[in-house]
């Protein structure tokens, strides 16, 4: 047999022997556990990219930093035989949730009805391509409004709410009058149509 031969056939050999070795039982009679492979977030395999702020959101910050509000209620409002009555009202705009949304906390401070604090979130939902309102207060209101957007200066937006225990529709405006000026308006329709049920002239 010639060198080359031979060293062939050692060369087979000692593959052979690999292999078997590696599909050989462990001790005990098991066979040898294959190396585990790496987790998918190892490998390097990406998961779904986290949603962002909508750019939309622009449009409302004009309302960031604190308000100082001159608010009226008008007779009837805050339920039958309310009178009308005039309060104080200061709100504080920040974003919040991560920059989703635009989140006022506000207090109101009147003499001739019941006090109320609250929070408000206004936000904007680009898959349906609306502006968001909602809100909870300390009366145990709570509210869901959306807007398909401005018309001029002002933010319209319809919905439901649960006010005075009571489900009714609601409509709230938002006006920017000026540089560091507001109106804000609310209406509620409880069976009769859409009637007054405060009005908010704020500054800075």
């Amino acid at each position: 047999m010639t060198k080359t031969a031979i060293a062939a056939l050692m060369s087979f050999s000692l593959g052979a022997a690999t292999a078997a070795s590696a599909q050989a039982p462990a001790p005990g009679g098991q066979p040898a556990e294959k190396p585990a492979s790496k987790p998918a977030a190892e490998a390097g395999a990406a998961g779904p990219a986290a949603p962002k702020p909508s750019p939309e959101l622009e449009a409302l910050k004009f309302l960031a930093g604190k308000w100082t509000c001159e608010s009226s209620v008008p007779a009837g409002a805050m339920g039958p035989g309310s009178p009308a009555s005039t309060a104080k009202t200061t709100i504080a705009f920040k974003k919040d949730m991560g920059g989703f949304f635009y989140r006022g906390d506000f207090e109101m401070k009147a003499k001739t009805s019941p006090g109320m604090k609250g929070s408000v979130f206004l936000g904007h939902q680009p898959g349906a391509n609306l502006f968001t309102l909602s809100a909870v207060d300390s009366m145990g209101g709570v509210e869901l409004a959306t807007s398909p957007g401005f018309q001029g200066d002002t933010l319209e937006l319809t919905g439901e709410a649960f006010m005075m225990g009571q489900k009714m529709k609601v409509r709230e405006t938002i006006t920017k009058a000026g540089p560091k000026e507001l109106v804000h308006k609310i209406a509620a329709d409880s069976g009769k149509g859409f009637e007054p049920m405060g009005e908010d002239h704020c500054k800075r």
